[in-house]
């Protein structure tokens, strides 16, 4: 991308533009966002196959270009190689390499893992001070997952 795609997507679209759309491999069934929203960036964690309910974690940026410096290491992506997902459309494929099959969510070893690391603040986001917000069914996973130990 370049940054006045990233500009024209960031600001001006409804939504604003998705840099990064992955499989998160720590966690089996988790797709990992990326999405920049004015001069807000949120990193978006949901079940894979749904598109909304997971953990939003979110930093304000007083300007785009800060947003991009700090997002590229953590992309390990150079801007010009991000891609614009909200245009493109395209979602990540399960790879059975990964240990990605569908699994129930009660079942899921890995998922209760990612709740516990929701809860003790150990997910990787691109700085400390991303601020968590809790999303729709999420929230309450989390808590079922973390007492059932």
């Amino acid at each position: 991308m370049t940054m006045d795609e990233v500009e024209s997507g960031a600001l001006l679209g409804r939504d604003g533009v998705c840099v990064s759309l992955e499989l998160e491999l720590k966690y089996a069934n988790i797709v990992r966002e990326v999405w920049i929203r004015g001069l807000a960036v949120d990193v978006v964690f949901n079940s894979y196959g749904e598109d909304d309910g997971g953990p939003i974690y979110r930093k304000h940026y007083s300007s785009l270009q800060l947003a991009i410096d700090e997002l590229e290491p953590y992309l390990k992506l150079a801007l010009e190689d991000w891609e614009n997902f909200t245009a493109s459309g395209r979602y990540p494929l399960v790879d059975d390499r990964m240990g990605m099959e569908s699994r129930s969510l009660g079942e899921d070893h890995d998922l209760r893992d990612f709740g516990k690391d929701v809860q003790s603040s150990r997910v990787e986001v691109p700085s400390s001070d991303y601020v968590l917000f809790g999303q729709g069914y999420w929230s309450q996973l989390v808590v079922e997952y973390v007492s059932e130990e």
